[in-house]
């Protein structure tokens, strides 16, 4: 646990000494384009008789691999089967017979009905092909009155029952260019030398750098929110022409604009002195250096122009035409309802005004210094009791920028936050002993006992001591038993202690498990339990899912306390004479107590409505409901 505890014993890589020399190449070809790998590596080494070097290097590619390079990832089917006969129950595509994609639905608007005429969950769909009247009825067959929808030609109701959930768009081919495995590139150098500045005593240094780059390409949704032709009377949508009732749309377009680059630039420097102080003790003293310099880049959407275009825009009906953006530009009303706009074909102006790109730096800094000796203090009648003890000093800093758009809070869909700064120091003292029990005795070829302990100091947590026993008892040739216990704790990292506040927004359907409860406890599809906690909160049986939510995030600077561990191991290791075989059975139980972690928004409202303790769970505190239109905010 930590990297501290070996549960089944500890592997020690020890780099070669010697003086070979290789260079290996490898590709591997798929028998279809995308994902080949190529790797080349060498290593140089030298010596004489006081210096030793050696220089490695490896270079890795590895090409995208994305959906549309295989057959088999092009529709993401359902799966689902019948408990009582095995049968396939997906739903099925009535335009193909087959089960129906279901990966990213695209080009919908979604629509809030107030008139109680439009199927519940009800999206409205363009007819890119002309066909859809021959699987489902279109909004006229819902018309009951001058509240009830009506859209421009071309438009169908679709998901809102199994046969309209069969011809909802779910399969675009922005999907086909999606990185199932990104495009990624890694080169490493590494070097190391030593030299013998006397027969007792051996100076050395090592230097590793290394780069990886990796591409992603993805796509998204994005949104707005607009008042039809009628609704709301004097804040009507121009741009939602021909769309009249009691409702209000969300359009959702689909776009490929949303990849992101990293690249990580890693250095590491070491240089030591060690050597013999006596026939029997050992010493090591080091100085460590290591930076990480990352720069990650992404495609965003900007938060000023969505707003804009939606129900409070500038000019106060969803349109800004005339106006000057945030971002100091033009404004430009976005055609929502275009089926073009939909399907993510954008025009370059349209382009220009929605996404930019950022970047933004992490940079992660860590200096060390280690020194240990080791060796035996008596002769005992099992063999020689052996100690090692040392000092351990580290700083740990972090500073991490986001790109502009993030900074300035622009960013639609995604946290707005400041920049993560902190730093850490942590010193330490150890000892650990090695005491041969017995030897040689009935039952006992040899019984060892090793125990060490470790106080460790840290700036940001305080102190705590740490230990570990363990026993090694061979108990014949062949047959050896271990046992071991130990605690160790790890204070909460950089990151989780100093993350500058974000802000991000996230969709009621996502994070409120009591949206249409009434409903949803009638079709039998929540927990009688789920529906009282919802009840009792005050929250309406047909709440609806409107207005996102703001979910707020932070490092735990003088809140955190440290993770901490116990950990137990016994273990039995046959090793026959008559093969070259080793068997072993163990039993391990690791108790970690309070553990570092984050919940989302999601699981923080659902644990409050789901916890046997509402309303007293502590995670109902955590969030708050607009006391007027009932929705979830501020979590």
């Amino acid at each position: 646990v930590y990297g501290s505890d070996a549960v089944a014993g500890v592997v020690n890589i020890i780099t070669d000494k010697g003086d070979s020399s290789s260079f290996n190449l490898f590709t591997s070809q798929p028998s279809e384009s995308g994902g080949e790998t190529t790797r080349a590596d060498f290593t140089w080494a030298n010596s004489t008789d006081k210096l030793r070097y050696r220089l490695t290097g490896d270079y890795y590619k590895r090409e995208e691999l994305a959906k549309g390079d295989r057959d088999y990832f092009s529709c993401g089917e359902q799966y689902i089967f019948s408990p009582s006969t095995g049968e396939r129950r997906d739903v099925i595509d009535p335009r193909t017979d087959s089960p129906r994609c279901a990966d990213l639905i695209w080009g919908h608007v979604w629509i809030y009905d107030y008139s109680g005429t439009v199927p519940n969950r009800a999206k409205a769909q363009y007819d890119y092909d002309g066909d859809l009247a021959n699987y489902i009825p279109g909004f006229d067959a819902f018309y009951e009155g001058p509240s009830s929808m009506s859209t421009p030609p071309g438009w169908f109701p679709v998901a809102y029952d199994r046969t309209s959930d069969g011809v909802t768009n779910f399969d675009h081919p922005f999907q086909d260019a999606e990185s199932l495995i990104p495009n990624t590139e890694i080169i490493t150098l590494f070097g190391e030398t030593s030299y013998d500045i006397s027969d007792d005593h051996q100076i050395y240094a090592e230097a590793l750098m290394s780069r990886r780059e990796n591409e992603v390409n993805g796509y998204r949704q994005f949104w707005s929110y607009t008042y039809n032709e009628n609704f709301f009377n004097g804040n009507a949508a121009p741009t939602a022409q021909g769309w009249t009732g009691a409702q209000w749309m969300s359009a959702t377009p689909i776009t490929d604009q949303n990849d992101s680059t990293v690249s990580i630039d890693y250095t590491r420097f070491v240089a030591g002195i060690t050597g013999n102080l006596s026939e029997d003790w050992m010493y090591d003293a080091s100085i460590q250096y290591s930076k990480s310099d990352a720069e990650y880049s992404n495609q965003r959407i900007f938060q000023g122009h969505m707003k804009a275009n939606n129900w409070g825009s500038a000019n106060g009906d969803g349109t800004c035409a005339g106006t000057i953006t945030n971002r100091g530009v033009p404004c430009m009303d976005l055609p929502w309802f275009d089926p073009r706009f939909l399907n993510g074909d954008f025009t370059p102006s349209e382009r220009e005004f929605l996404f930019g790109w950022e970047t933004g730096t992490t940079e992660y800094t860590q200096k060390s210094f280690e020194a240990f000796v080791s060796g035996p203090i008596m002769e005992l009648p099992a063999g020689e009791m052996s100690v090692a003890m040392g000092i351990h000093y580290r700083t740990d800093e972090i500073v991490d920028t986001p790109g502009p758009i993030t900074l300035d809070g622009d960013a639609w869909g995604t946290s707005a936050s400041g920049i993560t700064q902190g730093k850490d120091k942590t010193n330490a003292i150890f000892a650990e002993i090695d005491i041969p029990l017995l030897e040689d005795a009935p039952l006992v070829k040899s019984l060892n006992l090793n125990a060490s302990g470790r106080y460790t100091d840290v700036d940001s947590y305080g102190s705590d001591t740490t230990y570990k026993a363990g026993l090694n008892w061979e108990i014949t040739d062949t047959v050896r038993l271990r046992a071991g216990h130990g605690t160790s704790f790890r204070s909460p990292a950089l990151f989780e202690l100093y993350l500058a506040g974000q802000t991000s927004f996230i969709g009621q359907r996502s994070v409120d498990p009591c949206l249409g409860w009434g409903a949803e406890l009638d079709a039998g599809n929540i927990s009688q339990e789920l529906a009282d906690n919802c009840a009792a909160d005050g929250v309406a049986p047909d709440q609806a899912g409107t207005i996102t939510a703001t979910v707020f995030s932070g490092g735990g600077a003088g809140y955190l306390k440290a993770e901490t561990s116990d950990t137990t191991t016994v273990g039995l290791i046959w090793s026959p004479e008559f093969a070259d075989l080793k068997i072993s059975a163990d039993y391990f139980e690791i108790n970690v107590e309070d553990e570092v972690g984050q919940l989302s928004a999601a699981q923080i409202v659902a644990g409050c409505y789901y916890s046997d303790s509402f309303p007293n769970d502590p995670l109902c505190r955590q969030f708050d409901r607009d006391p007027i239109m009932g929705h979830v905010d501020n979590i």
